[in-house]
């Protein structure tokens, strides 16, 4: 079974090459459980950020710059997942004391043969904001 730390570096050493993910945040992870599937040879992991990094400006905004990123799975035999672009300008400002977020409702989706565009509802964007 992998130590957490060397879980971190495996995340780390396997991310690097994707320019849309931001490294500075792995060496904050939380490794919270790993389990051992011998019969597929695979180990599940549980990462979690610490809520005294996730409380702070600069991860609320990595946060919101991302809002509405759908996962694409590769369906040909082995399931990995990857983040689709975002799209539009999503930000995050402080005006007198408050927080102001603005994202722009344009999200990809997995299509059948494709992306494709979609406008997602307030509604949609309040409730994945609160779920994060």
């Amino acid at each position: 079974m992998a130590a957490p730390a060397s879980v971190r570096e495996y995340l780390k050493e396997n991310m690097r090459h994707d320019d849309n993910v931001n490294l500075d945040w792995v060496k904050e992870y939380t490794i919270a459980a790993i389990s051992e599937n011998t019969e597929a040879g695979t180990q599940q992991i549980v990462v979690s950020i610490p809520n005294e990094v996730v409380l702070t400006d600069q991860y609320i905004d990595h946060e919101i710059k991302n809002f509405g990123r759908v996962f694409k799975r590769n369906d040909a035999g082995n399931s990995i997942r990857w983040l689709l672009y975002p799209q539009g300008e999503n930000r995050v400002e402080r005006k007198g004391g408050r927080l102001l977020v603005y994202i722009d409702r344009l999200q990809v989706v997995p299509g059948i043969l494709d992306e494709k565009q979609k406008i997602m509802s307030e509604k949609k964007i309040t409730r994945n904001i609160k779920n994060r």
